[in-house]
């Protein structure tokens, strides 16, 4: 009987070693998962603020961002001027697309607004990217 319940007790602490490091391997999995979900996070994520990549317009005082896969509004305001005279040599018309790289935080419409289903507030520009051979304007 004293053989068994050893036994019985070893099973049991290895038992429960064995999920210990289960929820060790679970944990990174999680997180390595969170990390390739969210690629469109930048590295500073205590700051809120998401990197978008995309087509940028700004004409007649309004402006958006095509990401291809949606279209965002764009809240006029310094960081989307500034944005607009970086993209200005690369135009050969006013309402040329050119590709670029911004961090700011998504707004949602509001009910009973017309216009884009979000909008994006600009806070940092990371990149200008005037084609596709050329390199990036680090800002």
């Amino acid at each position: 009987m004293k053989f068994h319940n050893f036994i019985l007790i070893i099973v049991v602490i290895l038992f429960i070693s064995g999920c210990k490091q289960s929820e060790d391997n679970d944990e990174k999995l999680i997180d390595d998962n969170l990390t390739e979900s969210n690629i469109n996070k930048t590295d500073k994520q205590s700051d809120g603020l998401i990197l978008f990549t995309g087509d940028f317009l700004y004409f007649d005082n309004a402006a958006v961002l095509n990401t291809g896969q949606t279209v965002y509004g764009v809240v006029v305001n310094e960081k989307i001027r500034q944005l607009d005279s970086l993209v200005q040599p690369f135009k050969s018309d006013p309402t040329d697309m050119i590709s670029v790289g911004i961090r700011g935080k998504l707004i949602p419409k509001a009910e009973n607004v017309e216009g884009w289903d979000y909008s994006i507030e600009v806070e940092e520009i990371v990149n200008v990217y005037p084609d596709e051979k050329a390199e990036a304007i680090v800002n």
